[in-house]
């Protein structure tokens, strides 16, 4: 029974681990979340996503009074910047 898997997500605890926080997309009047390469505007856009896209949420960081948080999509493929409050939790 030692492979009962450490890495077995589950329980919906969030945080630690480094396992971000599960958020989604919302509340865009393009209904397209901009990921930028840096926790600014002024960075290049590496992506955007759809209103109600999953993602994985870690630390945030307030920018010209923005605040600004490091996401990852589900699957790791993306990384960069997104405004908070265009995030949620679900």
């Amino acid at each position: 029974a030692m492979d009962a898997g450490m890495c077995v997500g589950g329980g919906g605890t969030g945080g630690g681990g480094g396992s971000g926080m599960r958020v989604e997309a919302y509340g865009l009047q393009s209904g397209m979340l901009r990921i930028m390469s840096t926790p600014s505007t002024s960075g290049y856009e590496i992506a955007a996503v759809a209103t109600g896209t999953r993602l994985l949420r870690f630390g945030c960081q307030t920018i010209n009074s923005e605040s600004w948080c490091e996401i990852h999509t589900i699957d790791g493929g993306v990384r960069g910047w997104a405004r908070e409050r265009y995030l949620r939790p679900y």
